[in-house]
Parts: C-alpha cells; structure tokens; sequence
C-alpha cells in the first residue's frame, strides 16, 4: 500500500478527492478535489506521475463552475460542461496551455443541459444525453449525442481574434469545423446525470434521476434494455439519483449506484442483485478490468471487493484509523493497481492480485 497527499485547503469540501481516473496507459493519475457546480472556483484537478512521484496542479479556466470534468484515455482532452454559460462544453488541449494563450472554441449544449460526458475507449469521441426540452415536471426529450474530436487534433482552420473577459486581454480562438453528430433518439423520460460505454465501445449506459439505467447499442443507435426501480416512499428524491454507472466487461451486467447501494442488472439470463444493509453506504465504485471483481468504497472507510455476479463481497480492506470516509476509486487499465481517495486530499494505492 502506498500513500499519496495533496497539498489543499483545510475545508472539508475543498479537500475531499471526489474522481480518480488513470490516463495515459496507466503512467498518470488524475485527481479531481473539491466540487464543481454553479458554486464555482471550488474544484482542482492534479495529475500524479506514478513513475517519478510527481504532482502537479492543473489550474484550467474550464474548471470554473464546471460538472464532473473528464480526461481523455490518453491524457490530452480535458472536457467540462459549464452550466454558468448555458450548458456549453468547454474542450481543452492539455498539450497546449491556456498559458501561451491557446484556447479551443467552446461547443454549445442544449437549453435544458447536458448529462455527466464521457469519452469513448480509443478518445474519438465525447458522449453525452441531451436533454431538449421538458415535457411535465419531470420528463424530458432526449437523444444520444456524439461530439468527434478529430478536428481538435488537426491544424485550425484559421482564428479569431477575441476579448478575454475576466483579463481584457486579446487573444486568438482557433476555428473547427466540430460540433455535435449523430443524435440518436432516446426514449422520454427522467433527466440523466450518470453515463458509461462498455470497455469495447460497443455499449452506453444512462442513468437518471429516479434510479433507472437505459442501455443503447450504439452501432444499432438503438436502446436493448431498460431498468426501471420501485423505492420505498421513505426514499427521498436525491437518494434515488443514479450517480455512478458502469458495465462489466464482458457486456454481462451494467452495474449502478443509487441510495448508497449498487445495483445489477443483467443484460443476459442472470438474475439481477443489489448491496443492502450489511454493506455500508457506497460512495463509490470500480469494475476491475477483466470484470473479475467490482471494488466498492464506502462511508465506513473501508473498501471492499464484489463479486460482479452476486454482489458478495470477497474481500475487505481498511487503512485508515476511525471512520475516515473513502469517495472515489479506479482500478488502472492493466489491473493491476486500484486507487481510492478520501478526505483531505489523500489517496491510497495498493496492488491488486494478478
């Protein structure tokens, strides 16, 4: 087991490592603490080079009120959705510093905004649910977008010149031909805050916010399943958000975590299962790359290891004294290191059995 500490504020909802996700092979570790939102400014993302030991900061204007920032599987894109300027994404060359000036157009959202996005395995590609419009107090109309990033990786198309507003500075914007494609029709309902694409990119997963998960095909644009949950009117509405989801490699169950428990759902034959009272509040969780094993993280401090085919739990691990929460996890793309991140910006990694 390895320890990692951040240096960050004091206040608990400044420090607390609330994302981990390995990029770039697995070499780096990027960080996410703080929370993003309309609050603004409270967010800092650090990227850990697992070789040297080195941490550094990356102070990014497009973290700025921004929900759940994403890396690309290669470390280069940093992507956002701004809710302070009408749901627009924000993409970031991270090869290219906003210090030098540089800065990548911003990509219009739809007016009533934009599930958590997610790049597709090989960096293509940013996914995300729309949500066009409100039908009822709870219903939208939605579809499946598809944001290339190829033109991002050519030369501009030529610039323009702009008026930094916070600095009053010139600088250059660069031209794309990029936008959003490919809209694939989703059935109406709940506002989507949680998504995931299957290891082979062949499978998206979209979980709302009344606990149920869709599953589309996405060479057949086509949704092949839906999940619907029935809570206990002592379930308030913000337990019932899904706010993680994640397939199993192998595309046997989409896995999801709502209330505090995950819950599986088959996409075959098997019977679905979920945690209940003898697990602690789940905070977070990861499926391990051959789909093997599902590590959880929970309100206790302890992780622990799932079965992904009952939801038994095979192994438990605890490193800190007391009852020191653990929010985040994320196993690397080899399997072999998971990671898990805490309050006051620390983090623990540890070697995961061959």
């Amino acid at each position: 087991m390895r320890e990692l500490r951040l240096k960050v504020p004091k206040r608990a909802d400044l420090s607390t490592v609330r994302r981990l996700q390995f990029v770039a092979g697995g070499a780096d570790l990027v960080i996410w603490v703080g929370e993003g939102g309309t609050g603004g400014g409270t967010m800092t993302l650090h990227v850990h080079t697992l070789s040297t030991g080195a941490t550094r900061e990356l102070n990014n204007d497009i973290l700025w009120e921004s929900m759940e920032p994403v890396v690309s599987p290669d470390g280069r894109f940093l992507a956002a959705e701004n809710v302070y300027h009408s749901s627009h994404i924000y993409v970031e060359d991270l090869t290219r510093r906003s210090e030098d000036g540089f800065h990548l157009p911003a990509v219009t959202g739809p007016e009533f905004g934009l599930s958590e996005i997610v790049f597709t395995p090989d960096g293509s590609e940013l996914l995300a649910v729309r949500h066009l419009s409100q039908q009822g107090r709870v219903t939208h109309a939605r579809d499946l977008a598809r944001l290339p990033l190829g033109p991002y990786r050519e030369p501009p198309l030529g610039y323009e010149q702009k008026i930094n507003p916070l600095t009053g500075l010139l600088y250059q914007m660069p031209i794309y031909d990029a936008g959003w494609r490919d809209g694939i029709p989703l059935p109406p309902g709940r506002y989507v805050h949680s998504t995931a694409i299957s290891a082979d990119g062949r499978l998206f997963a979209a979980g709302d916010a009344g606990g149920g998960v869709l599953v589309v095909e996405l060479a057949r644009a086509e949704v092949i399943a839906s999940f619907r949950r029935v809570w206990p009117a002592s379930t308030g509405e913000s337990e019932r958000v899904v706010r993680r989801v994640a397939f199993v490699p192998g595309g046997e169950w989409v896995v999801s975590r709502a209330s505090g428990r995950l819950l599986a759902d088959p996409l075959g034959a098997a019977k679905p299962w979920k945690t209940g009272s003898e697990l602690a509040h789940v905070n977070d969780f990861a499926v391990h790359p051959s789909g093997r094993l599902i590590c959880a993280v929970c309100a206790d401090g302890r992780a622990r290891y799932l079965d992904p085919a009952t939801g038994v739990v095979t192994q438990t691990f605890k490193w800190a004294k007391g009852a020191q929460q653990l929010y985040s996890v994320c196993f690397a793309p080899d399997g072999l290191t998971c990671a898990a991140g805490g309050t006051a910006g620390r983090i623990v990694l540890w070697d995961v059995d061959a």
